[in-house]
């Protein structure tokens, strides 16, 4: 999957299935290159809404396990429990949709505090199957007193035949330095 940002500041983001990740900043000729599961195509929030996955975000294939439904003022709530290997971090997670498309989910530590809130709106339809997000907001709390909140928006969405072949092979000049982290 290639990915085009243009701001804050211009990247493009090549990523596959087994999570190897290139991100490169065109305007100081750098890259990075990693290699973490977490950052494969189909971990992704992208993956999920473009495979019309809405329904759970992936949570199920990640190995959670559906508690609760209950509904509310026409909102479908669901909450999930994790798998063994994330329970030492993560209690539950909360996930609402509203008209079939998710708007909120939220992640609880194991105390029942909040750790992470992702908030999904401004929904368009990118295809005749697949509606998806403008915009996504997600506030990760690091500390009691601090946050650290991203906001991402998307336009202008390209799926399949629409593809620039030349945007969809993307290679990263051979001039770039690689930036180790």
């Amino acid at each position: 999957m290639v990915s085009y940002f243009t701001a804050p500041q211009e990247m493009i983001i090549v990523n596959n299935k087994n999570g190897e990740i290139i991100i490169y900043n065109p305007l100081n000729n750098t890259v990075i290159q990693q290699q973490n599961f977490m950052m494969s195509t189909e971990t992704s929030q992208l993956y999920f809404f473009l495979e019309n996955k809405r329904n759970d975000l992936g949570l199920s294939g990640m190995g959670y396990t559906l508690k609760v439904t209950r509904f509310e003022d026409g909102l479908k709530i669901t909450n999930w429990s994790p798998p063994m290997e994330l329970a030492a971090q993560v209690s539950s997670v909360e996930l609402v949709h509203e008209k079939g498309n998710p708007i909120y989910m939220g992640y609880h530590d194991r105390k029942g505090k909040i750790i992470k809130k992702i908030f999904f709106y401004n929904y368009t339809r990118v295809s005749e199957y697949i509606t998806f997000p403008n915009a996504i907001t997600q506030i990760d709390f690091k500390t009691p007193k601090d946050s650290v909140i991203t906001k991402t928006t998307y336009s202008e969405f390209h799926l399949n035949q629409q593809v620039n072949d030349e945007k969809l092979n993307y290679s990263v000049p051979s001039t770039a330095k690689v930036i180790t982290k």
